[in-house]
């Protein structure tokens, strides 16, 4: 058995498909454990300044996916 020239094309496409799936499935998944995404931080006075830099850094070591 072989692929006609467009049964060739079809299951180069189809195999893309199929990649680009899995990968969608992997980002969602990475996404819903907080491993990639957005981190917003409201904070008020100067007293976080002591702590919060390290709080940041050390969370972005954690979670470099994260902006």
């Amino acid at each position: 058995m072989q692929l006609t020239p467009e049964g060739e094309i079809f299951y180069a496409e189809a195999m893309r498909t199929l990649a680009q799936a899995e990968s969608a499935i992997n980002t969602a998944k990475r996404a819903a454990k907080g491993e990639i995404g957005k981190l917003s931080i409201g904070f008020l006075g100067s007293a976080t300044y002591v702590f919060l830099p390290e709080l940041v850094r050390t969370f972005k070591a954690q979670y470099p996916g994260v902006n």
